[in-house]
């Protein structure tokens, strides 16, 4: 149960972490116009 709680710790950070890059993406872009 440890295990799999920790695997969703992991998944979640790793979907932050990919949200983050997006929006910083999106600024980036946003910038360039």
């Amino acid at each position: 149960a440890l295990e799999r709680a920790n695997q969703a710790k992991t998944s979640a950070t790793d979907a932050s972490v990919k949200v983050k890059n997006a929006l910083e993406t999106v600024d980036d872009i946003l910038r360039a116009l």
